[in-house]
Protein backbone atom coordinates (compact mmCIF):
# COMPACT_ATOMS: atom_id res chain seq x y z
CA UNK A 1 0.00 0.00 0.00
CA UNK A 2 1.22 3.34 -0.72
CA UNK A 3 1.13 5.87 2.26
CA UNK A 4 2.49 9.55 2.59
CA UNK A 5 4.90 9.70 5.91
CA UNK A 6 7.01 13.06 7.14
CA UNK A 7 10.67 12.40 6.91
CA UNK A 8 11.30 12.45 10.41
CA UNK A 9 9.02 9.08 10.44
CA UNK A 10 11.43 7.40 8.08
CA UNK A 11 13.34 4.31 9.29
CA UNK A 12 15.98 2.03 7.91
CA UNK A 13 14.09 -1.04 5.73
CA UNK A 14 11.56 1.12 4.32
CA UNK A 15 10.95 1.83 0.35
CA UNK A 16 10.44 5.19 -0.84
CA UNK A 17 8.23 4.76 -3.65
CA UNK A 18 8.03 8.41 -4.48
CA UNK A 19 10.12 11.55 -2.79
CA UNK A 20 6.89 14.12 -3.30
CA UNK A 21 9.07 16.70 -5.03
CA UNK A 22 10.23 17.78 -9.02
CA UNK A 23 13.04 15.35 -9.65
CA UNK A 24 14.99 18.67 -9.75
CA UNK A 25 14.96 18.70 -5.54
CA UNK A 26 15.79 15.44 -4.85
CA UNK A 27 19.53 14.00 -4.74
CA UNK A 28 18.85 10.24 -5.94
CA UNK A 29 18.45 8.90 -9.25
CA UNK A 30 15.06 7.68 -10.01
CA UNK A 31 12.13 8.21 -8.77
CA UNK A 32 12.13 5.61 -5.56
CA UNK A 33 14.71 4.35 -3.29
CA UNK A 34 15.23 1.37 -0.42
CA UNK A 35 16.38 3.27 2.94
CA UNK A 36 19.51 1.23 3.98
CA UNK A 37 20.46 3.57 6.61
CA UNK A 38 20.19 6.59 8.33
CA UNK A 39 22.87 8.17 5.81
CA UNK A 40 19.96 7.84 3.33
CA UNK A 41 17.49 9.63 5.94
CA UNK A 42 20.36 11.97 6.59
CA UNK A 43 20.68 12.54 2.82
CA UNK A 44 16.96 13.07 2.29
CA UNK A 45 16.20 15.67 5.07
CA UNK A 46 19.41 18.12 3.72
CA UNK A 47 17.64 17.69 0.32
CA UNK A 48 14.81 19.97 2.45
CA UNK A 49 12.24 17.03 1.18
CA UNK A 50 9.33 17.15 3.85
CA UNK A 51 7.56 14.49 2.76
CA UNK A 52 7.40 10.96 0.69
CA UNK A 53 5.40 8.32 0.12
CA UNK A 54 6.37 5.14 1.42
CA UNK A 55 5.24 1.37 -0.18
CA UNK A 56 3.98 -1.26 2.42
CA UNK A 57 4.26 -3.94 0.95
CA UNK A 58 8.01 -3.34 -0.46
CA UNK A 59 9.39 -2.42 3.19
CA UNK A 60 8.57 -1.32 6.78
CA UNK A 61 5.18 0.63 7.34
CA UNK A 62 3.91 3.13 9.14
CA UNK A 63 0.23 2.23 10.76
CA UNK A 64 -1.04 5.73 10.92
CA UNK A 65 -0.37 7.21 8.05
CA UNK A 66 -2.24 8.34 5.73
CA UNK A 67 -2.94 6.70 1.94
CA UNK A 68 -2.61 7.85 -1.29
CA UNK A 69 -6.40 7.03 -1.79
CA UNK A 70 -6.98 9.46 1.60
CA UNK A 71 -4.49 12.31 0.02
CA UNK A 72 -6.04 12.21 -3.63
CA UNK A 73 -9.56 12.78 -1.86
CA UNK A 74 -8.34 15.96 0.20
CA UNK A 75 -7.02 17.16 -3.32
CA UNK A 76 -9.78 16.00 -5.19
CA UNK A 77 -12.12 17.90 -2.72
CA UNK A 78 -10.24 20.72 -2.35
CA UNK A 79 -9.96 21.10 -6.55
CA UNK A 80 -14.00 20.88 -6.71
CA UNK A 81 -13.69 24.00 -4.30
CA UNK A 82 -11.70 25.82 -6.24
CA UNK A 83 -12.95 25.09 -9.95
CA UNK A 84 -16.25 26.71 -10.92
CA UNK A 85 -17.85 25.28 -13.97
CA UNK A 86 -18.97 27.43 -16.41
CA UNK A 87 -21.25 26.03 -19.15
CA UNK A 88 -21.81 26.80 -22.63
CA UNK A 89 -18.61 28.36 -22.70
CA UNK A 90 -18.91 28.56 -26.78
CA UNK A 91 -22.82 29.43 -27.32
CA UNK A 92 -22.81 29.92 -30.73
CA UNK A 93 -21.55 26.22 -31.56
CA UNK A 94 -23.28 23.44 -32.88
CA UNK A 95 -22.39 19.77 -32.62
CA UNK A 96 -21.67 17.95 -35.71
CA UNK A 97 -21.44 14.01 -36.10
CA UNK A 98 -18.27 12.58 -35.46
CA UNK A 99 -17.31 11.54 -39.18
CA UNK A 100 -18.66 15.13 -40.26
CA UNK A 101 -16.12 17.01 -37.89
CA UNK A 102 -13.35 14.42 -39.06
CA UNK A 103 -12.22 15.66 -42.17
CA UNK A 104 -11.90 19.16 -40.15
CA UNK A 105 -9.96 17.87 -37.12
CA UNK A 106 -7.96 16.34 -39.23
CA UNK A 107 -6.62 19.18 -40.88
CA UNK A 108 -6.51 21.21 -37.14
CA UNK A 109 -4.27 18.73 -36.18
CA UNK A 110 -2.16 18.45 -39.33
CA UNK A 111 -1.87 22.17 -38.84
CA UNK A 112 -1.03 22.34 -35.48
CA UNK A 113 1.86 19.36 -36.02
CA UNK A 114 3.58 21.75 -38.41
CA UNK A 115 3.15 24.53 -36.10
CA UNK A 116 4.85 22.32 -33.28
CA UNK A 117 7.46 21.32 -35.55
CA UNK A 118 8.01 24.41 -36.61
CA UNK A 119 8.52 26.30 -33.03
CA UNK A 120 10.65 24.10 -32.25
CA UNK A 121 13.03 24.40 -34.81
CA UNK A 122 13.26 28.08 -34.09
CA UNK A 123 13.97 27.02 -30.31
CA UNK A 124 17.07 24.81 -31.82
CA UNK A 125 17.75 28.47 -34.11
CA UNK A 126 17.44 30.63 -30.44
CA UNK A 127 14.88 32.25 -31.61
CA UNK A 128 11.46 33.04 -29.63
CA UNK A 129 8.03 31.45 -29.39
CA UNK A 130 5.24 33.51 -31.64
CA UNK A 131 1.87 33.09 -29.58
CA UNK A 132 0.52 35.35 -32.24
CA UNK A 133 0.93 32.36 -34.51
CA UNK A 134 -0.28 29.73 -31.86
CA UNK A 135 -3.38 31.08 -30.48
CA UNK A 136 -5.59 30.32 -33.92
CA UNK A 137 -4.66 27.27 -33.78
CA UNK A 138 -5.80 26.49 -30.75
CA UNK A 139 -8.63 28.48 -31.26
CA UNK A 140 -9.55 25.93 -34.09
CA UNK A 141 -9.05 22.88 -31.91
CA UNK A 142 -11.41 24.30 -29.13
CA UNK A 143 -14.21 24.93 -31.72
CA UNK A 144 -13.46 21.67 -33.37
CA UNK A 145 -13.68 19.74 -29.65
CA UNK A 146 -16.68 21.61 -29.39
CA UNK A 147 -18.42 20.74 -32.35
CA UNK A 148 -17.57 17.13 -31.20
CA UNK A 149 -15.00 16.56 -28.59
CA UNK A 150 -14.61 12.64 -30.18
CA UNK A 151 -13.03 13.39 -33.51
CA UNK A 152 -10.31 15.47 -32.31
CA UNK A 153 -9.52 13.29 -29.65
CA UNK A 154 -9.52 9.99 -31.81
CA UNK A 155 -6.68 11.72 -33.66
CA UNK A 156 -4.74 12.09 -31.02
CA UNK A 157 -4.11 8.76 -30.07
CA UNK A 158 -2.09 8.14 -33.48
CA UNK A 159 1.59 7.90 -32.48
CA UNK A 160 3.84 7.98 -35.37
CA UNK A 161 7.97 7.08 -34.53
CA UNK A 162 9.70 9.63 -36.86
CA UNK A 163 7.20 12.62 -35.80
CA UNK A 164 6.41 11.27 -31.98
CA UNK A 165 7.65 14.94 -30.17
CA UNK A 166 5.39 16.56 -32.49
CA UNK A 167 2.74 14.80 -32.50
CA UNK A 168 2.93 14.07 -28.76
CA UNK A 169 2.43 17.77 -28.40
CA UNK A 170 -0.53 18.32 -29.97
CA UNK A 171 -2.48 15.34 -28.67
CA UNK A 172 -1.26 16.86 -24.96
CA UNK A 173 -2.70 20.13 -26.26
CA UNK A 174 -5.66 18.50 -27.17
CA UNK A 175 -6.56 16.26 -24.32
CA UNK A 176 -6.05 19.44 -21.96
CA UNK A 177 -8.70 21.06 -24.05
CA UNK A 178 -10.91 18.11 -23.73
CA UNK A 179 -10.79 17.89 -20.05
CA UNK A 180 -11.12 21.42 -20.05
CA UNK A 181 -14.45 21.66 -21.60
CA UNK A 182 -15.23 18.63 -19.35
CA UNK A 183 -14.77 20.60 -16.50
CA UNK A 184 -16.72 23.39 -17.81
CA UNK A 185 -13.15 25.96 -17.69
CA UNK A 186 -14.09 29.41 -19.61
CA UNK A 187 -12.61 30.45 -22.50
CA UNK A 188 -9.57 32.08 -21.54
CA UNK A 189 -8.61 29.14 -19.30
CA UNK A 190 -9.17 26.59 -22.62
CA UNK A 191 -6.92 28.52 -24.55
CA UNK A 192 -4.17 28.99 -21.82
CA UNK A 193 -4.40 25.16 -21.20
CA UNK A 194 -3.88 24.26 -24.57
CA UNK A 195 -1.52 26.49 -25.51
CA UNK A 196 0.82 24.41 -22.87
CA UNK A 197 -0.46 21.35 -23.75
CA UNK A 198 1.27 22.15 -27.61
CA UNK A 199 4.60 23.42 -25.69
CA UNK A 200 4.84 21.45 -22.16
CA UNK A 201 8.15 19.28 -24.09
CA UNK A 202 9.62 22.68 -25.72
CA UNK A 203 12.61 22.00 -23.46
CA UNK A 204 13.41 18.90 -25.19
CA UNK A 205 15.21 21.19 -28.06
CA UNK A 206 17.46 22.11 -25.68
CA UNK A 207 18.48 18.14 -24.88
CA UNK A 208 20.94 16.66 -27.25
CA UNK A 209 19.51 14.59 -30.05
CA UNK A 210 21.44 11.58 -29.00
CA UNK A 211 19.16 11.60 -25.92
CA UNK A 212 15.75 11.89 -26.99
CA UNK A 213 16.39 9.44 -29.65
CA UNK A 214 18.23 7.02 -27.59
CA UNK A 215 15.95 3.68 -27.73
CA UNK A 216 18.11 1.78 -24.60
CA UNK A 217 18.42 2.64 -20.64
CA UNK A 218 19.79 5.95 -19.97
CA UNK A 219 22.90 6.12 -18.32
CA UNK A 220 22.39 8.27 -14.81
CA UNK A 221 24.58 11.37 -16.32
CA UNK A 222 22.02 11.30 -19.68
CA UNK A 223 18.88 10.96 -17.21
CA UNK A 224 20.02 14.25 -15.37
CA UNK A 225 20.43 15.87 -18.52
CA UNK A 226 17.19 14.39 -20.05
CA UNK A 227 15.31 15.92 -16.77
CA UNK A 228 16.54 19.68 -17.24
CA UNK A 229 14.31 19.50 -20.10
CA UNK A 230 11.39 21.10 -18.16
CA UNK A 231 13.58 23.83 -16.32
CA UNK A 232 14.83 24.43 -19.66
CA UNK A 233 11.25 25.05 -20.64
CA UNK A 234 10.13 27.58 -18.19
CA UNK A 235 13.10 29.11 -18.71
CA UNK A 236 11.71 29.21 -22.79
CA UNK A 237 8.05 30.43 -21.81
CA UNK A 238 8.97 33.08 -19.18
CA UNK A 239 10.80 35.13 -21.60
CA UNK A 240 7.85 34.73 -23.95
CA UNK A 241 5.54 37.38 -24.02
CA UNK A 242 1.49 36.50 -24.50
CA UNK A 243 1.69 33.49 -22.36
CA UNK A 244 -0.22 33.73 -19.21
CA UNK A 245 0.35 31.90 -15.63
CA UNK A 246 -1.72 29.09 -16.79
CA UNK A 247 0.54 28.00 -19.85
CA UNK A 248 3.24 28.10 -17.56
CA UNK A 249 2.08 25.59 -15.41
CA UNK A 250 1.35 23.44 -17.56
CA UNK A 251 4.67 23.53 -18.94
CA UNK A 252 6.65 23.69 -15.10
CA UNK A 253 4.25 20.63 -13.48
CA UNK A 254 3.50 17.75 -16.84
CA UNK A 255 6.06 15.50 -14.99
CA UNK A 256 3.86 15.96 -11.89
CA UNK A 257 0.55 14.34 -10.14
CA UNK A 258 -1.58 16.39 -8.20
CA UNK A 259 -0.03 16.46 -5.04
CA UNK A 260 3.57 17.03 -6.50
CA UNK A 261 5.07 13.74 -6.99
CA UNK A 262 6.60 13.33 -10.09
CA UNK A 263 5.19 10.11 -12.06
CA UNK A 264 7.43 9.24 -15.29
CA UNK A 265 10.32 10.74 -17.33
CA UNK A 266 9.08 10.06 -20.82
Amino acid sequence: MKKKITVDQLKPGMFILDFNCSWFNHPFFGSSKQVKDKKTIEKIIKSGIREVYIDTNRGLDVFDAVTEEEVNNEVQTELNNIIEPVNNVIEDVEPVAVQEELVKATKIQNEAKVLVQDIMNDIRLGKQVKTEHVEPVVENMIYSIFRNKNALTSLARMKTANEYTFYHSVSVGIQMIAFGKHLGLDMNTLKAIGLGGLLHDIGKMKVPDKLLNKSGQLTKEEFLILKKHVEYGCAIVEETSGINEAAMHVVAQHHEDLTGVVIHMA
